[in-house]
């Protein structure tokens, strides 16, 4: 299946270069909010010492908006491209597979019928229970995407916030990952979604992994069947 392995090819280029975004969008974070308080020690300098604590108060907002308004918006940004880069791969391998009348479109339009869950869950199940790859919990990497989408959605619907009640799997994630060195995301005492300076990495190797994956396991079932 060439054209698999093409698509496969051109994905992991745009991850890459996904990748290559999110670097050179850390160093512009972490370069702004250092001149950003640079000019504004230099402002307070006209301030007399008994006006300083007022000055910093008045300032606090922006502060919290350079140092994490602001970098989260960006980074919630290649959540939101890393996800949809792998729904659309997974749509032309899907695409794929039916103009060679491997699979069955109407398995899909039954799929999205009966089941919930989002467009790369219905898609993968299809390709485990058709392809016989096995289980989707069993694919590399997929607990990370399930949860990384997840995430997707709490931006998507819910600017950000995660309800314990309402999302009570993900929130409880998000508080065990509190105790880990590595975390990546993390919640506010509000509840919202803090991204990490390390996120992107994780988003994007995450999906690359998932997307590695399914398409060797896909090559593999095809190349089997037709032996």
């Amino acid at each position: 299946m060439l054209m698999i392995r093409i698509i496969h090819s051109n994905s992991v280029v745009q991850f890459e270069m996904l990748n290559d975004y999110a670097e050179e969008m850390e160093e512009l974070i972490k370069s702004k909010s250092t001149k950003y308080l640079e000019r504004l020690k230099e402002l307070s300098n006209k301030y007399s010492e008994d006006e300083q604590d007022d000055f910093w108060y008045y300032n606090r907002e922006r502060l919290t908006q350079f140092h994490v308004d602001y970098p989260n918006l960006l980074r919630s940004s290649i959540l939101i491209s890393a996800i949809s880069e792998l729904e659309n791969v997974l749509k032309k391998i899907k695409q794929e597979l039916i103009n060679y009348s491997i699979l069955d479109p109407e398995d899909f339009t039954k799929k999205n019928k009966e089941e919930k869950g989002s467009s790369i869950e219905k898609t993968l199940k299809i390709f485990c229970d058709k392809l016989s790859i096995g289980l989707i919990s069993e694919l590399d990497s997929w607990n990370e995407v399930r949860f990384l989408i997840d995430i997707r959605n709490r931006v998507t619907h819910s600017v950000g916030q995660v309800h314990p009640i309402e999302q009570e799997r993900l929130y409880n994630l998000l508080s065990l990952m509190e105790e880990s060195d590595d975390r990546t995301i993390r919640l506010s005492p509000y509840h919202e979604l803090i991204f990490l300076e390390n996120s992107s990495t994780f988003i994007i190797n995450s999906c690359l992994k998932l997307l590695k994956s399914i398409t060797e396991s896909v090559l593999t079932t095809v190349a089997v069947s037709k032996n």
